[in-house]
């Protein structure tokens, strides 16, 4: 029943423009998305059950459907009533040129972190001298390039974690290691992602 409530009510609105705009009304790329969106609408709940044409239960038929969409976002547009969301729809638009870096720049970070600290507990794995429950758990989190550039991840947008991550290194492989997660906590966890999120308030 909505659609084709919709469908008639779509069509009417696109034939008022038409009327209203004449010629100018196909100079615009969004009304022949309406125009598209209309005729299929159309086509699929009276014109295909009217000649008893089956339609294709394809995934490019859905994703066609879909362009409804467009109908309903062009009625938020003009409404006064969704105007905080119009603001916030275009503040995350704006907002996604800086965002993008700014993945970007953490991943990079990240990445390097990974690789370093992948590199220095690669010689306390291999001795076996080191007690086998200490190395599996070191392993679990720093044993792979893979699973050190998670961890680290996890350490950057979630520094709670990082507390038995590096008591693990710390008390139990080298103290040393106090040395890179109190530098990483404070330069990158405390100040990198605070700017970075200071950027979007």
């Amino acid at each position: 029943v909505l659609d084709h409530m919709f469908a008639i009510a779509f069509l009417v609105e696109l034939l008022l423009r038409m009327l209203t705009l004449k010629l100018h009304f196909f100079l615009s790329g969004f009304n022949w998305i309406d125009i598209v969106t209309v005729c299929l609408s159309l086509f699929e709940l009276y014109i295909a059950p009217a000649i008893k044409l089956a339609m294709p239960n394809l995934t490019f038929m859905r994703l066609l459907r879909l362009l409804r969409l467009v109908k309903v976002l062009r009625i938020v547009r003009v409404m006064r009533l969704f105007h905080q969301l119009r603001v916030l729809i275009v503040a995350i638009t704006s907002s996604l040129s800086a965002l993008w870096w700014s993945i970007v720049f953490l991943t990079i970070v990240q990445a390097i972190s990974a690789i370093l600290i992948t590199q220095i507990v690669a010689e306390y794995l291999a001795d076996t001298g080191n007690p086998i429950e200490i190395r599996r758990e070191v392993y679990h989190y720093f044993g792979r390039w893979t699973n050190s550039a998670l961890t680290m991840h996890q350490i950057t947008l979630a520094p709670g974690p990082w507390a038995p991550i590096g008591r693990l290194l710390i008390y139990k492989v080298n103290v040393a290691f106090a040395l890179f997660f109190v530098t990483y906590g404070w330069l990158v966890t405390f100040a990198v992602v605070r700017v970075i999120a200071a950027m979007f308030l």
